[in-house]
């Protein structure tokens, strides 16, 4: 068996968990947004693309579907507590995989931590900026996105192709071993590195 350099470990047999589609948002902060389209160039997804852009009507009027219901994404500037009911919640379980309430925002989104803590306010931060982003020119896919104005895209097969492509170039590289059906308990200090109790053992990292 080829040495585990990194691991992945999936809660049930699907890969990726949750997957939602992103939006593309512009401005100066570009530089998930270029990874991500990088990397569906890089495992040949180019072609399966299909993007919206701001003219379309289905990027006027968004909608989360929770609790058997279809909730409309606010459009306005007043965010209130349906926000992170809904919208939130939903984007974390979809990047995530876990729920917003629960999870580290400094880990999880720098980008607020930073504004909050460099400017003391987090309207402040995001209108006068949370300091330097590193610069990464736009692949042609980005490039492609920029030109035509997306607003959002998916991809023809559905957003689940993205992880299940990137989990089986992974794995063809040797160097990562995917356990599914192995939610993490929790993760502990070791010696030579950090332990994880997972649903069905326990493996040093």
């Amino acid at each position: 068996m080829a040495p585990c350099l990194n691991m992945d470990p999936e809660g049930s047999d699907l890969r990726g968990q949750w997957d939602a589609t992103p939006s593309i948002w512009y401005g100066k902060r570009n530089l998930g947004i270029f990874e991500s389209l990088r990397k569906v160039d890089d495992l040949g997804l180019g072609g399966e693309i299909l993007p919206v852009d701001y003219s379309h009507v289905a990027s006027k009027n968004r909608y989360v579907y929770v609790n058997k219901q279809l909730h409309r994404m606010p459009s306005g500037i007043r965010l209130g507590k349906e926000l992170a009911d809904i919208a939130v919640d939903s984007l974390c379980r979809g990047v995530f995989a876990g729920d917003c309430r629960k999870l580290s925002v400094r880990s999880c989104f720098p980008v607020l931590f930073n504004a909050e803590q460099r400017r003391g306010s987090l309207t402040l931060g995001m209108l006068l900026g949370s300091g330097p982003t590193p610069a990464l020119p736009p692949g042609p896919l980005a490039q492609r996105s920029q030109t035509e104005s997306w607003a959002q895209w998916s991809l023809r097969s559905g957003m689940q192709s993205f992880p299940e492509s990137l989990s089986e170039f992974l794995q063809q590289s040797g160097r990562v071993q995917l356990h599914r059906d192995a939610g993490v308990q929790h993760i502990t200090p070791a010696a030579s590195g950090w332990k994880a109790a997972f649903s069905r053992h326990t493996r040093q990292l």
